[in-house]
């Protein structure tokens, strides 16, 4: 069998160049699942940055951290809050009803913590 690879590789060079194309295509599409990865978790990062940034504009809210958990599928499954207003039911409610609007999830699925300090 390895014969006949050898042959096959050195027959007018076709063979060697597409081996060479196949590794190529190979390399290029594991490099590609490495960057497309590393770009959705910054695009991710950013999203939760946003919107931590914009809950905290709400009145009551303090200072305050998002983290987005998702599904397999890539879907928001659920959202922690952090925020310095936590205490407040209000402040509760009204971050709650701001993620089940964005990503349809359950208020179940939007846990809101006091943040530490």
């Amino acid at each position: 069998m390895a014969k006949g690879f050898r042959e096959f590789l050195s027959a007018d060079g076709k063979g060697m160049k597409l081996a060479l194309v196949i590794l190529l295509g190979l390399t290029l599409i594991l490099i590609g699942s490495f960057g497309s990865s590393s770009a959705l978790k910054e695009s991710e990062k950013s999203t939760e940055e946003r919107l931590a940034e914009t809950c905290s504009m709400m009145e009551g809210v303090g200072e305050c951290h998002v983290t987005l958990s998702y599904s397999s599928d890539d879907k928001v499954y659920a959202v922690l809050v952090l925020c310095e207003g936590a205490e407040s039911p209000q402040v509760r409610e009204r971050i709650t009803d701001v993620f089940r609007s964005l990503y349809g999830i359950g208020s179940n699925r939007v846990e809101i913590q006091k943040l530490n300090k």
